[in-house]
């Protein structure tokens, strides 16, 4: 199949990391269309598209991405709903049901995107669901242009996919957020336990989480539980996260 001609709606980071990727790859980015006009511009002057408001968007193209947020697809969806090529969301949570389009698909690509940095997505895992034939056609296409590693999922499993992501990186980096701050207020930098991280995510490679839990919770070691929470005294919220985490790795560890 030929390169299908894009019109990307968004300015945000999906829409930065998709439009670079596919612009590199020869893709004819026709128009990006979104409601922050200067950074709309800044894009469309950069991939060589046209750039306009949303309800002036291209609807000529092969297909139209969404890279909009999960609360704004079904809306923009139905603005566009007489368009008759491809419509696509790239959320991880939103089912594909939600576009009124009769070519509706889904591309997820499974990494952390920000427009301020390149994203390289030829080694990500991207995510695609399809409603017809004619859809899967265009998602598998656009998705092999970007990545190697192309995976089908139903819109039920990329929501699990989707949750499973947000404990394991969004809830661990914010736990890192609150290493960072524990150790500066007392003088030290973040970067101490640098090796530390390194070590368990070098584990993770021959071994599953539930093998490498270590730390004073799973081995009931209230002495110095108890010691860190005198420490959060004066922090309550931080102090409720480490009582709770406690009791859900003891709960979760009490037969090992």
């Amino acid at each position: 199949m030929k390169k299908p001609t894009i019109t990307i709606i968004g300015s945000g980071n999906v829409a930065h990391t998709l439009a670079f990727a596919l612009f590199e790859k020869g893709v004819v980015i026709k128009n990006i269309a979104a409601r922050n006009l200067n950074e709309t511009n800044k894009l469309a002057k950069k991939t060589n598209a046209i750039a306009s408001g949303i309800e002036q968007a291209d609807l000529t193209s092969d297909a139209i991405i969404l890279c909009v947020s999960d609360d704004a697809i079904t809306q923009i969806a139905k603005l566009l709903k007489k368009y008759e090529g491809v419509m696509i969301h790239t959320s991880g949570s939103v089912s594909v049901e939600v576009l009124p389009q009769k070519n509706a698909a889904v591309l997820y690509p499974f990494i952390s995107m920000q427009k301020t940095r390149k994203i390289d997505l030829a080694h990500a895992d991207i995510f695609i669901e399809a409603g017809n034939e004619k859809s899967k056609k265009v998602v598998a296409t656009i998705a092999k242009m970007l990545s190697k590693r192309i995976k089908s999922i139903t819109s039920e499993q990329r929501l699990s996919l989707h949750l499973a992501a947000v404990f394991a990186q969004n809830f661990v980096n914010h736990q890192m957020h609150i290493a960072q701050l524990l150790l500066e207020k007392n003088g030290m930098k973040f970067q101490l336990l640098e090796r530390l991280i390194a070590n368990y995510f070098s584990q993770l490679e021959t071994e599953t989480p539930d093998k490498l839990q270590t730390g004073p919770a799973v081995r009931s070691d209230n002495n110095v539980i108890k010691r860190h929470l005198d420490i959060l005294q004066h922090e309550p919220e931080l102090k409720s996260i480490y009582k709770l985490l406690t009791k859900n790795i003891q709960k979760m560890h009490k037969h090992d």
